[in-house]
């Protein structure tokens, strides 16, 4: 798939986001797992850092249960 075309397939994801969701939170959450959280202490903005032992999308559930004290 070219970069066009994932690009494109993005923009259909956000259209439906803004669609579907009412809460800016929702629509934050997609953008996330669409472009990545970037780096928290550097200067990258978008793009999925390193972390050694999480992922910060596909293990969202159990870090914020880890925040919370529940683990």
């Amino acid at each position: 798939m070219s970069n066009a075309q994932i690009e494109f397939h993005k923009s259909k994801i956000r259209l439906n986001a803004m669609v579907k969701y009412l809460s800016g939170f929702d629509l934050s959450e997609v953008d996330l797992k669409l472009r990545g959280p970037g780096d928290i202490f550097g200067k990258m903005q978008s793009g999925f850092p390193k972390l050694q032992f999480a992922d910060l999308i596909a293990d969202q559930e159990i870090l914020i249960q880890a925040k919370r004290g529940c683990i």
